[in-house]
């Protein structure tokens, strides 16, 4: 997927954030965390479907900086919830993405660049 089509479906998985209910019931005073899969904001997406993660913790402000984390080759935003979780703590908003990530990237460019 194209760069420019990942930003797009990032726009619209976050827009959609909105019609879905948090993935678990949080107490008042606690972080909420939504999970949207990508072929929710994009119904043609088949392969790397697992669940994108949003978390909006309980120290969020209104212009609280956006922390996006990819997983890398084979990761999955649900696996790092405790990472994104610390995150959340620090006053951030929080978007674990699933993408597109195969090959990896020392698969396709040479470990070294003069060779």
């Amino acid at each position: 997927m194209a760069l420019g089509a990942r930003a797009f479906a990032l726009g619209i998985g976050v827009s959609l954030c909105g019609l879905f209910p948090p993935a678990a019931s949080a107490p008042a005073g606690i972080e909420t965390v939504y999970s949207v899969l990508p072929s929710q904001a994009d119904p043609a997406v088949a392969q790397f479907n697992d669940p994108n993660v949003v978390i909006i913790g309980k120290n969020v402000t209104e212009g609280a900086q956006l922390a996006v984390f990819l997983p890398g080759t084979g990761g999955r935003p649900m696996n790092v919830m405790p990472l994104l979780r610390v995150i959340a703590g620090q006053g951030y908003r929080v978007i674990g993405l699933e993408y597109d990530d195969e090959p990896a990237v020392v698969q396709v460019c040479p470990r070294d660049p003069d060779l």
